[in-house]
């Protein structure tokens, strides 16, 4: 099965959806405490940055806040 799609086990979004969301989530100023400072999607303000990754993951089993950040090889 292509990871690409959401069709994935589990998958809520598609991969393409939670890039687009994540280049969107790119653009929200965070604190110095890792909090948003504005709202993002249903998110209040003041939300940790990393409740919004794990958000990320729970939704396609696919997406890897990781590999989004930089942090993993790309291909794999």
């Amino acid at each position: 099965m292509n990871q690409e799609n959401c069709n994935a086990a589990g998958a809520n979004y598609s991969l393409q959806r939670l890039n687009a969301m994540w280049s969107v989530l790119s653009d929200v100023p965070i604190d110095e405490d890792g909090k948003t400072e504005d709202l993002f999607l249903h998110f209040d303000v003041g939300v940790p940055r990393g409740e919004i990754w794990h958000w990320f993951q729970d939704q396609n089993p696919a997406f890897n806040v990781a590999k989004m950040l930089g942090l993993t090889e790309q291909s794999e």
